[in-house]
């Protein structure tokens, strides 16, 4: 009896150590590679995010997401292993600083960046403080939906030329790039023959949706503030419209954005509504964020409309098929992220660009 308790004790504690010698080398295994997100937008920080959320808890991460600060009020960065820039400012003075401290930490890691190809000086705050010899793979995202597409959204790519083996590009709307039509199109054509030097993922939101685990998902709901269950209620249970607001520096384009929106709830534009009940809600633009003046005339026009917190980016809705019935949008690229079924008017405001490719767009869906 004492020989099988012998044994039994032996394989237990074999056991034991097997397990333990596991753990410890998918700890080393991850700490064998370092992770650094930053973007001061919101589309690219989304992107960032579903990488983010993906990534071994244990392995360090640096992350600076400006419009999603401070992240410990959502997530235990500790138990992420990630360190947050204090992001009171776009530029904080501290981030050189602050990447070289992260460098120094994780010396004898490789490094994987995520970064917005629109957004130089970040850009070459990171490749200043990471040797090239240290960089495993650079991830690089539009700073909005179908950018790459306009005129400016390639300018930076030519910083990545001596890192071209080593960059993924994450391009949104690449259906325009392998259609027939691209080389008839300026700027399409240009952004095929600019892209055919780097490897490319095409970002598409219902395909990003299949690939989140469950885990995933929770872990994306917290990044980014959003509410799944009561984001359901509101969009599931009654016929639903939302007024996405446009970018505003002074009170002559909020009263704009009013005036356009007095014309479909209750002007010349009514007749859109076909005399369907809707519950209201509106979001401003997460670039200028909660606007008092707006608030308050929106309030006293219709008092009936929610607000939906102008930091969530709207592309989580489409992601997790929580859209509203039908969005009315002023001038924001976030409408290319729009299923067309769910578009009841899009207004451009002087920026036709968005419009064209909204219209290529239309097309696409049609066929």
């Amino acid at each position: 009896m004492k020989k099988y308790n012998i044994i039994f004790l032996i394989s237990s504690i074999s056991f034991l150590i097997i397990i333990f010698a596991i753990k410890l080398l998918f700890y080393y295994q991850s700490q064998k590679t370092a992770y650094i997100y930053i973007d001061t937008a919101t589309f690219a920080t989304l992107q960032e995010m579903i990488s983010y959320s993906k990534v071994p808890e244990k392995s360090p991460k640096f992350v600076f997401w400006y419009r999603f600060y401070p992240l410990k009020n959502r997530i235990n960065l500790k138990r992420y292993n990630t360190i947050e820039e204090i992001a009171k400012s776009k530029q904080p003075a501290t981030l050189d600083n602050d990447l070289k401290k992260f460098y120094n930490l994780h010396k004898k890691s490789n490094f994987i960046l995520h970064l917005n190809l629109n957004h130089r000086n970040e850009i070459m705050a990171v490749l200043s403080v990471i040797p090239y010899s240290k960089i495993q793979e650079i991830h690089l995202y539009e700073d909005s939906m179908g950018r790459m597409a306009l005129p400016g959204g390639l300018n930076n790519l030519k910083i990545f030329s001596k890192y071209r083996e080593k960059t993924i590009i994450h391009v949104s709307m690449f259906e325009r790039v392998s259609s027939k039509n691209c080389e008839k199109d300026f700027y399409c054509n240009r952004q095929k023959n600019a892209l055919a030097n780097y490897k490319t993922i095409p970002f598409d939101l219902e395909n990003t949706a299949a690939s989140l685990s469950a885990r995933d998902k929770k872990k994306l709901y917290r990044l980014t503030g959003f509410d799944y269950k009561k984001y359901k209620n509101y969009f599931k249970k009654h016929p639903s419209i939302i007024f996405l607001t446009g970018f505003w520096d002074n009170e002559a384009k909020v009263d704009e954005n009013l005036k356009y929106l007095k014309e479909i709830r209750s002007g010349e534009k009514q007749f859109l509504l076909e005399n369907k009940a809707y519950n209201w809600f509106y979001k401003e633009h997460p670039h200028q964020g909660k606007h008092s003046y707006f608030d308050e005339n929106l309030s006293k026009l219709y008092p009936d409309m929610i607000p939906i917190d102008y930091n969530i980016p709207f592309e989580m809705f489409v992601l997790f098929g929580l859209m509203p019935d039908k969005v009315i949008c002023i001038n924001s690229s976030v409408i290319l992220s729009v299923p067309i079924s769910n578009i009841l008017i899009y207004i451009p405001v002087k920026n036709y660009r968005v419009e064209r490719l909204l219209n290529e767009k239309i097309k696409l869906e049609n066929k």
